[in-house]
């Protein structure tokens, strides 16, 4: 794989969380902060669409419409205390922004617990373990959807989570330069060496 050294395009080490964890991540906050079954929250866009629920059935349909962040800020870490070698830390504070969309019996119920138990510290802190936070949570828009010929109520409530994405990149340490200062008079050669804490020039 190429670095720093080498010159070209610099991949990345790593990636952030796929789509497929992601969902997966945020279905289980759904879940377990609304106590909805777990096959009644389903993702919003799916390769194949299941069936869906009799109107009396509660449930919620979700996902993911948009990841903004700011700049990212690059960080550079040694990987042996013993050694000049080093990788460069992309930084990324990231939001991502979710619709959920309740419907059934119930639907302003269970929309309604996914608002208030968003504020619930403990709630906030199962989310954070796995590198995410809420950063809001509050408004509630009553609509309705058409579906087989009958009207459903529908609850959307948009989450915005916040994610801190690292990156690793092959972005190598200087570890030194050498070279030739020639004037009208003398020549005198100089080399630069790295060190833990800079550099050293010797001449």
């Amino acid at each position: 794989m190429a670095d720093s050294s080498t010159g070209g395009y610099l991949q990345p080490n790593n990636l952030p969380s796929a789509d497929k964890l992601l969902h997966r991540v945020l279905h289980g906050y759904v879940v377990g902060v609304t106590g909805l079954i777990d096959g009644n929250v389903r993702p919003r866009w799916q390769k194949n669409p299941p069936e869906i629920p009799a109107s009396n059935v509660d449930w919620c349909a979700f996902g993911v419409t948009e990841i903004s962040g700011g700049h990212p800020y690059q960080v550079q870490v040694q990987v042996d205390d013993d050694s000049f070698d080093t990788k460069a830390n992309l930084v990324r504070d990231e939001l991502i922004t979710c619709q959920a969309s309740f419907y059934g019996e119930n639907s302003g119920l269970y929309s309604e617990r996914l608002v208030l138990g968003s504020s619930i510290a403990q709630n906030r802190e199962a989310l954070d373990l796995q590198g995410f936070s809420v950063i809001s949570a509050t408004t509630i828009l009553r609509s309705a959807e058409l579906v087989n010929d009958v009207w459903l109520d529908r609850q959307d409530i948009e989450i915005i989570f916040g994610r801190r994405v690292v990156v690793e990149y092959n972005v190598l340490h200087f570890l030194g330069a050498a070279g030739t200062m020639e004037t009208e008079t003398a020549a005198e050669s100089w080399s630069v060496e790295g060190y833990k804490n800079g550099y050293r020039v010797k001449c």
